[in-house]
């Protein structure tokens, strides 16, 4: 009897709910508004003569754009994952960050249907009343006011959206009262921004060498990278930020780490024991490397969803196994057991903005055995790794149910294995390795699978 051996290498996109760590992002205090979070004046506040007129002005202007920033707590190094929305209006409505004016502001007390702002000084009392003036002078005016004050966040720490229609005031404790209600993220702005993951490139790392004796092929680029959407980033949407006081030096990309090496730790073993046959899967060297850096982008305009990517950006990607597979069938079988392999978590990460965005970020290995019309006994070892170049991108669009892999290409190593047995059909050993993501926004869900194959199959015994 003759035996077919096939050994078959496998990436793929696996976009999953799973999330192991989440990371809170919160409010990043422009203007040197710290202290509003507290709801203590700044100290400031009391010298009306450390400001002139335009100062007042700048602050209290409504806008037709807002910008408002999130932050995760840093790392060792002091960096931090931010994210930036742009949020845009029309021409009846104005929109304010509160961290514009807070430095001004002696309390602010929101409540259910009226929200009161009292100044520390009559300067700024008036200058805010002249800007906001303009929500009296017609029915269908709407201010938007994203609030940042200690009684005015959530519990979570986080801004919430106001929306106002009238304006009055009492000149004698230079408070403005506004009169509207706080609104859920997902009604209270329709068009908007958000972007997060950016940063500077995490350095390359050496790649294990290959398998002794590992014969190369290289895969060819799926297709054409689509460059428009590859150059977005941050500056081009948001322009300069560092005036708001940010230094993209203290900024980090948003990554998922994949470095691990299971042979020095743990031999994972699948057993197969069913009616009529036993199997079984053995690593004796499992190893995992390499970083994924993720970074997203949406964009919604009068509540309709337009834009939903993730970009993927691989540094020194790979995975590698030395394996021994063993099946024994009394009659002739076709079994997969890929899907119930053995599995591991790596480095999963996920990013949570309350109430605004819940993203996640998910990394897989896996490795398995499958038979199609085997009947004997068998034992096969070997050897074989996945290495992705450095730099290789991954574009999906949530929208389109596209995913444009670009220059994307991988690079696979095997050796010849060793056969043991007397058998017939074909034996399979299967190493996979996945990342993907899947996001909920505004009470938007997206998530989608791509797989990209390895190489075909081949008769190697």
């Amino acid at each position: 009897m003759r035996m077919l051996v096939h050994a078959s290498c496998a990436m793929f996109f696996l976009v999953r709910s799973v999330r192991t760590e989440v990371v809170m992002l919160r409010p990043w205090p422009m203007y040197q508004s710290d202290m509003a979070a507290f709801g203590i004046p700044h100290k400031t506040s009391r010298n009306s003569r450390l400001l002139d007129a335009r100062a007042y002005v700048a602050s209290f202007e409504l806008l037709d754009s807002e910008r408002l920033i999130w932050t995760s707590p840093p790392d060792a190094k002091g960096k931090v994952v931010f994210a930036v929305m742009q949020v845009d209006t029309h021409e009846t409505e104005k929109v304010i960050n509160m961290q514009r004016f807070v430095n001004h502001v002696h309390s602010v007390t929101c409540g259910a249907s009226q929200t009161h702002i009292s100044f520390v000084q009559h300067e700024a009392f008036q200058a805010a009343v002249d800007a906001w003036s303009w929500v009296n002078l017609a029915d269908a005016h709407l201010m938007h006011v994203i609030s940042y004050w200690k009684d005015c966040l959530s519990p979570e720490g986080n801004f919430k959206p106001f929306h106002f229609t009238k304006m009055s005031t009492e000149a004698l404790t230079r408070t403005i009262i506004l009169e509207g209600t706080e609104q859920e993220w997902a009604k209270a702005l329709h068009s908007w921004t958000l972007e997060l993951g950016d940063g500077p490139d995490e350095p390359d790392k050496p790649f294990p060498p290959p398998p002794p004796g590992a014969v190369m092929e290289e895969s060819a680029p799926s297709q054409e990278p689509n460059l428009n959407r590859q150059k977005a980033s941050w500056r081009s949407t948001f322009g300069d930020i560092s005036k708001y006081g940010w230094n993209v030096d203290h900024s980090r990309t948003l990554v998922a780490n994949l470095n691990s090496d299971f042979g020095h730790t743990v031999a994972p073993k699948v057993a197969l024991n069913d009616h009529g046959y036993q199997g079984f899967w053995v690593c004796h060297k499992c190893f995992t490397s390499g970083t994924v850096t993720f970074r997203y982008r949406f964009h919604m305009r009068f509540f309709i969803l337009l834009e939903s990517d993730v970009w993927m950006t691989m540094q020194n990607v790979g995975a590698g196994v030395e394996w021994e597979v063993g099946l024994y069938a009394e009659n002739t079988i076709s079994i997969e057991y890929l899907t119930k392999a053995w599995k591991f978590s790596l480095g999963v990460s996920g990013v949570n903005i309350p109430g605004v965005a819940n993203i996640g970020m998910y990394v897989q290995a896996a490795w398995g055995i499958g038979a199609t019309k085997f009947r004997g006994r068998f034992n096969v070892t070997g050897a074989m790794a996945l290495h992705i170049p450095n730099g290789s991108k991954v574009h999906i669009d949530f929208m389109k149910g596209k995913i444009d892999r670009g220059d994307f290409k991988y690079i696979y190593y095997k050796n010849s294995p060793k056969l043991k047995g007397v058998a017939e059909g074909t034996l399979y050993a299967n190493t996979i390795l996945g990342g993907g993501s899947r996001f909920e926004i505004f009470g938007h869900t997206r998530e989608l699978i791509s797989v990209v194959d390895g190489p075909r199959r081949r008769t190697i015994g």
